[in-house]
């Protein structure tokens, strides 16, 4: 739609303005109406009309102040001006500032239905213009741009090509870079915390980068192209010889985004700079160590440029601390022992942060094997795992928008402990349906010959299984809640009928009326004759 503003000082003006013009017809729609200079100008810089329709003087601002304005800030708005004064001294001036339309009042329908027609054709035309203009030309910057961000697909994420492939002629053919002699590296720069509903301040964060990136670094290099992955730009560089003045660089970048602190609120930046080449055959390893590099941030510290340092290596997973910690987490698990998980968890991380060695890598690749144990003995333990995928999918998602070791176990053990009272509560779930079905099959069932391993078939588990299951949900064994099922259902049948106890031994499941009269007297301290003369 095209947006209109009307300014005039009388009210009686701005609603006849309104009332004559079919708006929709025009595809125009009325944004704001202003009743002196003023409202008007804060009014244009702030819904950006395609047309304002003025007084030539109002309160304020006067018209022609008000157009002067304007125009510097929307060029190219078009300015209708209905005016009760004729003068050629005004019309003239208002010419000088592009006024398109000089009506005169009183205010005739034809008249401003007529203007504002013709605004609305030749804008729509413009439009198309610029419109088919742009197509082409945002075709071939997709294009192009699509051609430059597959160099990060297929060279670092993917690795498709082999070593010996990466030369300069051979980048520039396939991706359309223009790389020359000179230094090359990897910079990732991470944006932390944008987690818990902070999209749009992510959204003003990359766009922020976005400017500043040619700006701090373009000066600096023959070619330069990012690739941007939610919080994450993998920036790709080859520059000049003067490796100080880059570093330089990209401490002003960071300084200049932390500027924008009070916008971005909660948000950390770190740079991570990789190994400097002399040529792109190793690019992968500067893009290997710039990873490591960012990832260190959560020993050192956000809003900082961390360079690589060349250590590698990961050796914590075959460490004694994790083969303790291993142990311990299964026990506690095994035993669905929530506050025994969480303390492990806990434990784990101060023992990491007591340890000077260890690097920003080892603590996500430490975060991500718990993950895994907690997967595989949930798994083992028949607990239902049908959300672990989902699970997984989310917290390695999740994980990276952390700076910090605190931030980082915290975020693990919220999502694990979550999962787990999740699972324990699907398992009993899962556990008590079974023996549900096991106790109203018994009841049905208990006259005839019945055993464990029949009522286990039954419900589809081993008899093993399913006899400490029973005992767990119901705190009696098989044996005792079948022998209980039947004697209260003998002492019903001597109470209320004149059944023979032979008979009703025989109903009540016993093939052998002196073992039921045992069972009987036990269970009752009286034998079933007995019992009928107390109670019947």
């Amino acid at each position: 739609m095209i947006k209109v503003v009307i300014a005039d000082d009388e009210k009686r003006v701005c609603d006849l303005i309104q009332f004559l013009v079919d708006w929709d017809s025009l595809g125009m729609e009325v944004v704001f109406v202003a009743y002196n200079g003023i409202q008007a100008l804060e009014a244009i810089e702030k819904y950006r009309p395609d047309v304002v329709i003025t007084d030539i003087r109002m309160p304020g601002y006067s018209g022609l102040e008000m157009i002067e304005r304007a125009k510097s800030l929307v060029p190219d708005m078009e300015i209708v001006i209905i005016s009760g004064y004729s003068r050629f001294e005004y019309a003239k001036e208002a010419i000088k500032f592009g006024v398109r339309e000089y009506l005169l009042k009183p205010i005739r329908q034809e008249e401003l239905a007529g203007a504002l027609a013709r605004i609305s054709a030749e804008y729509r035309q413009r439009q198309k213009r610029l419109s088919d203009d742009e197509k082409l030309r945002s075709f071939e910057r997709k294009d192009l741009a699509r051609t430059r961000s597959a160099l990060f697909e297929e060279v670092l994420f993917q690795k498709r090509l082999e070593r010996q492939e990466l030369t300069i002629e051979n980048l520039n053919n396939l991706y359309q870079f223009h790389f020359g002699d000179g230094l090359f590296q990897v910079v990732v720069l991470k944006i932390d915390g944008f987690h818990e509903g902070k999209g749009k301040d992510l959204e003003f964060a990359e766009e922020k980068v976005r400017k500043l990136l040619p700006e701090f670094l373009g000066s600096e290099c023959i070619d330069m192209e990012y690739f941007l992955e939610r919080g994450m730009f993998y920036i790709f560089l080859n520059f000049t010889r003067d490796k100080q003045s880059l570093r330089r660089q990209l401490k002003a970048l960071l300084a200049e985004l932390l500027l924008q602190k009070d916008i971005l609120k909660e948000l950390d930046i770190t740079i991570g700079a990789g190994e400097i080449l002399d040529s792109p055959e190793r690019i992968r390893e500067s893009f290997k160590s710039a990873l490591w590099s960012v990832e260190q941030r959560l020993i050192e510290g956000t809003h900082r440029v961390i360079e690589s340092r060349g250590e590698y290596t990961s050796n914590l997973a075959d460490s004694e601390l994790f083969h303790n910690f291993n142990r311990n987490f299964i026990q506690v698990l095994e035993c669905q022992d929530l506050d025994g998980v969480r303390r492990e968890i806990q434990e784990l991380r101060d023992a990491l942060l007591s340890d000077r060695k260890v690097t920003g890598h080892e603590i996500l690749q430490m975060s991500k094997e718990v993950m895994n144990l907690y997967s595989l003995t949930m798994t083992k333990g028949q607990f239902p795992t049908e959300h672990l995928e989902e699970l997984f999918d989310d917290f390695n998602q999740g994980i990276h928008s952390y700076g910090s070791v605190k931030e980082i176990f915290d975020y693990l053990e919220t999502m694990l402990c979550r999962s787990f009272i999740k699972m324990m509560e699907d398992k009993k779930q899962a556990d008590s349906r079974p023996i549900r079905e096991a106790k109203k099959y018994i009841q049905e069932n208990f006259a005839g010959p019945i055993t464990l391993e029949k009522v286990s078939e039954v419900v589809g588990f081993n008899p093993a299984y399913f006899s400490g299951l029973f005992k767990q949900e119901t705190g009696t064994t098989f044996t005792e809640y079948l022998l209980k099922l039947r004697m209260e259902q003998a002492k019903t049948l001597l109470k209320e009928t004149k059944l023979s106890v032979s008979s009703i031994c025989t109903q009540v499941g016993y093939s052998d009326t002196k073992h039921f009269t045992k069972s009987f007297t036990k269970y009752t301290s009286l034998k079933p004759n007995e019992y009928r003369k107390l109670y019947s």
